[in-house]
């Protein structure tokens, strides 16, 4: 049975796989740099839903690659 997926100080666990911070803070960078490109606008009061996302889209990708390299001989 897989590992839940947990937040620890060192950033995420995705079955056991470890996320670190330094990764999320790049995502979190990108994502927040695409909003304010876009909407020409600053988006500090956004940070938390952005940190989110990017906590997000991680654990997919995460998922996904650790389920085709379990599936893909």
């Amino acid at each position: 049975m897989p590992e839940p997926i947990t937040s620890e100080s060192m950033g995420l666990i995705v079955n056991g796989e470890p996320i670190p911070d330094a990764l999320i803070q790049e995502e979190f960078g990108q994502i927040k740099s695409y909003y304010e490109r876009t909407t020409q606008v600053s988006c500090c009061d956004r940070d938390d839903e952005f940190l989110e996302k990017a906590k997000s889209n991680l654990v997919g990708r995460a998922l996904v690659t650790q389920e085709a390299l379990r599936t893909v001989p």
